[in-house]
């Protein structure tokens, strides 16, 4: 069974949010990249709804892994919730 993955947090973030279909039809997913951070993307799974939170500061949990495409690895973070940062 092994351990749980742990979820980390980021807070009062500004990101560019892209809006990306699901294949299936279903709610899509949200992609942020994160304002000053070089080649670091979010990608939220399911979190389409919910592109709106992003459009200001957000506070962020997320999953941290590595995508591999075409031989490239990078570093990835994988959305588990969003909210709007309080100022």
């Amino acid at each position: 069974m092994g351990n749980p993955e742990p979820v980390l947090a980021a807070l009062k973030l500004r990101a560019q949010p892209r809006l990306l279909p699901a294949k299936n039809g279903g709610d899509g997913h949200l992609k942020l990249a994160i304002e000053g951070a070089r080649h670091l993307d979010v990608i939220g799974f399911g979190f389409g709804p919910q592109a709106r939170l992003a459009e200001g500061p957000v506070d962020l949990a997320f999953n941290l892994g590595v995508d591999e495409w075409r031989g490239t690895r990078r570093t990835s973070l994988r959305l588990k919730s969003l909210k709007q940062a309080e100022l």
